[in-house]
């Protein structure tokens, strides 16, 4: 009970102490209460349709219905990115989390699929290193398997993919990645084809098998973890749009001057 407590604390103090979180939490709750106070329209209409006797009443009863209805669809479709239209869930993608939702909080994928063994495979590691299509392995002896080619649809598997992490390493030298591909190759040599395999291949399901994410939270100055179930796609997207909105920003301070000028924030 007093970890149970520790872990509540602590999310709250995280989610406070998290300018993003503070922010999207409450465009989400701004959000839930619209589709709370709808959902409550429809059924206050449904129970006066049913007893409803008169043709015109229950006409007026059906558009204050259909009404309410437009809000709770749409207060439960994503927002951010909207105007790309089709394009929306590319950004959705390229602006997820990262693992880090803030300076205390952690999410990462687990995978549910079935396991012989253990029942579920229970794997979990940081999003970038998920394997992707549009991406594809980078193991040269998966390369000839269909299965593990690119391709331009979005989806996963549970392949934790190391040369994603060593393209990363070449991109930005100075950077964590960089550190912890250095220290990986001291450990297991040069070539990540022979660095330890981690992952079961199977497909990631993100709302199939139960819980399918694990939260980390700093409790004092350790990190403790639990599994849990996704996030709500109300806050889901509010949190994507403080995201988003960051990004138009930074692009838009980025744009050259004109075309013979540099990006106006490169010696930055």
């Amino acid at each position: 009970m007093q970890k149970s407590k520790s872990l509540a604390m602590a999310l709250i103090n995280a989610i406070f102490g998290c300018d993003m979180m503070v922010d999207a939490v409450g465009d989400a709750g701004e959000r839930m209460k619209l589709t709370a106070e709808a959902l409550e329209k429809m059924d206050h209409a449904e129970a006066s349709w049913d007893r409803a006797t008169i043709p015109e009443a229950k006409a007026a009863l059906e558009e204050e219905w259909s009404k309410a209805a437009t809000i709770v669809a749409d207060q439960a479709t994503y927002q951010t990115a909207a105007e790309h239209g089709q394009d929306q869930g590319v950004f959705l993608k390229a602006l997820d989390f990262a693992d880090e939702v803030g300076p205390d909080i952690r999410m990462y994928n687990v995978c549910t699929q079935p396991c012989s063994i253990h029942g579920k495979c229970g794997l979990a590691f940081p999003s970038k290193l998920w394997w992707q299509k549009g991406v594809g392995t980078r193991f040269g002896n998966l390369m000839s398997d269909p299965a593990m080619t690119s391709s331009k649809a979005w989806s996963y598997k549970c392949q934790c993919e190391w040369g994603y992490l060593a393209e990363e390493a070449a991109l930005k030298p100075q950077s964590e990645a960089a550190k912890w591909h250095s220290e990986l190759a001291k450990e297991y040599g040069g070539d990540y084809n022979q660095w330890p395999r981690i992952g079961c291949q199977q497909g990631f399901r993100a709302f199939k098998n139960g819980a399918s994410m694990v939260m980390e939270l700093k409790v004092g100055n350790e990190f403790q973890a639990f599994v849990s179930e996704r996030m709500p796609e109300t806050l889901d997207d509010a949190i994507k749009k403080r995201n988003y909105d960051k990004f138009r920003k930074y692009a838009t301070s980025c744009r050259p001057r004109s075309s013979t000028t540099h990006c106006q924030c490169a010696s930055r």
